[in-house]
């Protein structure tokens, strides 16, 4: 009479965060509550609703859903998930405005309405593609500062920050330095500007420029639940002649929740 033994472990698993999910097993135990030694166990991870599956930790690791797993000791397998972002706006400007509307005097207080203007524009975006353009300063001459800038409105259902991204492009022309002429990228949720390096600009430049175009990324401040706007333009600080301006190009915004 011979007697065989196996040694058993304990397979436990878990998700990150409570009640995101569950994990499923196949097959299920071999030993009592527990699984003998160099047993293939398939894990599967079921995301709840408004959720998304990430990645394994613990005894797993990974991105691949299911994932197997051959168990040569104890066992606690632990599936990721989070909840995805919610596109707020994704505006291309390729067929319209995407709801953006122009307006004057967006920045800083100015009030100079009869310096600024904005447009759409099929060949105007990024890689010649729709796109829109604050024009500051255009046939226009005054010593005082004039702002513009595209506006749309987005809801939140519940309160939290937003991920905000878009391209810019800004070119001046005439500009002198020299006689403080300078021009801002700006952007704004509601009332506050948000702005590289610390500041609150997104880009400044005194003088001439043929900028070509950047992406500008930032995540917005704790926001409140319900109605949001965001305003993208310029800022020219004074243009003394009718050829000195500060164009503003604007594509590919978007944003959503974290």
């Amino acid at each position: 009479v011979t007697a065989n033994f196996s040694q058993c472990f304990a397979v436990t698993t878990a998700v990150v965060p409570t009640g995101s999910g569950t994990v499923t097993t196949s097959p299920g135990p071999n030993c009592g509550t527990k699984y003998t030694q160099g047993t293939t166990v398939t894990f599967t991870a079921n995301p709840a609703a408004n959720r998304t599956f990430t990645n394994w930790s613990g005894s797993a690791s990974g991105t691949t859903n299911p994932t197997t797993l051959a168990i040569n000791a104890a066992a606690n397998v632990i599936a990721n998930f989070i909840t995805p972002p919610v596109e707020l706006i994704n505006a291309n400007f390729n067929t319209g405005e995407d709801n953006f509307n122009y307006l004057d005097d967006t920045f800083r207080t100015t009030n100079n309405p009869n310096s600024a203007n904005g447009v759409r524009g099929s060949t105007i975006g990024n890689a010649g593609s729709g796109g829109l353009k604050v024009m500051l300063g255009e046939n226009s001459t005054s010593a005082i500062p004039a702002s513009g800038g595209w506006r749309r409105s987005f809801t939140l259902a519940a309160a939290g920050a937003v991920s905000v991204q878009f391209d810019y492009r800004l070119l001046n022309t005439g500009l002198d330095s020299g006689q403080g002429e300078c021009s801002d990228v700006l952007v704004t949720i509601d009332n506050t500007l948000y702005g590289s390096g610390g500041n609150d600009y997104v880009l400044r430049q005194c003088g001439g420029l043929n900028g070509s175009w950047q992406t500008f990324t930032f995540q917005s401040s704790q926001l409140t639940s319900g109605s949001h706007t965001i305003t993208i333009g310029g800022y020219l600080t004074k243009s003394n002649k009718t050829d000195e301006k500060a164009d503003v190009f604007i594509d590919n915004v978007l944003v959503q929740t974290n």
